[in-house]
């Protein structure tokens, strides 16, 4: 049973990750990339409303989380980088059909953040 949940966020954190990285690719074709310091991140069906979001430098972010989905996710949200280091993780559980706040704090550059789903629980 904990492997095949494993083998389920791994396969959910892959995805993510290659979502992310099409999303930043993307952009990089001379579009315009929308910056800012308030976010609002959707699940959706395992996914994102958005893969990756741009925040200024010395300002503090706030991103609202929003689980639409029927069961609570934990999320992870990390800068492009550096996708090892998590800039907030675990505590980040949002229960089904609920919203939560996150206050990251200032970034001395302006940066790339991603989001992943660490683990899911299906009750």
């Amino acid at each position: 049973m904990k492997s095949a949940q494993r083998t389920r966020t791994l396969l959910l954190i892959i995805v993510v990750v290659t979502l992310s990285l099409i999303s930043l690719s993307a952009c990089t074709g001379g579009s315009r990339i929308e910056v800012s310091t308030e976010w609002e991140i959707v699940t959706e069906g395992l996914a994102f409303n958005r893969g990756m979001i741009a925040v200024p430098a010395g300002e503090q972010v706030v991103i609202q989380l929003k689980n639409s989905d029927n069961y609570t996710h934990y999320f992870g949200v990390y800068r492009t980088e550096d996708s090892e280091q998590a800039l907030a993780r675990d505590q980040l559980n949002c229960r089904p059909m609920r919203s939560k706040s996150l206050v990251l704090p200032p970034p001395k550059k302006p940066a790339a953040i991603t989001f992943a789903i660490i683990r899911t629980q299906i009750k």
